[in-house]
């Protein structure tokens, strides 16, 4: 990983983040925003050029082909 996190804090709605976030800037969104499949207390961190959501979940099949790959 060559980014670091820096958890900001939370924001009302997808609408009310900044617009001059740095890499790396970690926000909890409070509202869902379902056109970009944020669920309310989701995470998004600004990638240098988006928000990203962080809250991923990965299968245990995931997890498996992950684990096969770099074996």
């Amino acid at each position: 990983v060559s980014m670091v996190y820096t958890y900001k804090g939370s924001v009302s709605s997808y609408a009310n983040l900044p617009t001059d976030a740095q890499a790396g800037d970690v926000y909890m969104i409070q509202t869902a925003y379902p056109s970009k499949n944020i669920a309310a207390g989701d995470d998004v961190m600004w990638n240098g050029s988006e928000w990203e959501l962080l809250n991923a979940v990965i299968s245990s099949e995931d997890i498996d082909t992950i684990i096969d790959t770099i074996s």
